[in-house]
């Protein structure tokens, strides 16, 4: 069994596909749901556009807040 989920949200960003955020939804949830760590690759498209690291801290915290809405470090530990 896989000790991580590794993922790269981009591939999931073009037409036709999930999208960004329902790819940060589906692989944060499965984790849960595993207990596993997650690794994801964000903002590789090289482009002063890129956003990917602020739209990930916003899904966790949206996800899996704590008490005070912020996200919750080690959840499924």
């Amino acid at each position: 069994m896989a000790d991580y989920i590794g993922t790269l949200p981009e591939r999931d960003a073009i037409h036709g596909h999930i999208g960004f955020n329902e790819h940060f939804r589906r692989v944060i949830e499965l984790a849960g749901r595993l207990g596993k760590d997650i690794h994801m690759q964000v903002d590789q498209t090289n482009s002063p556009e890129d956003n990917g690291t602020e739209t990930l801290i916003e899904a966790i915290r949206w996800l899996l807040p704590d008490k005070r809405g912020h996200a919750c470090k080690n959840r499924y530990s």
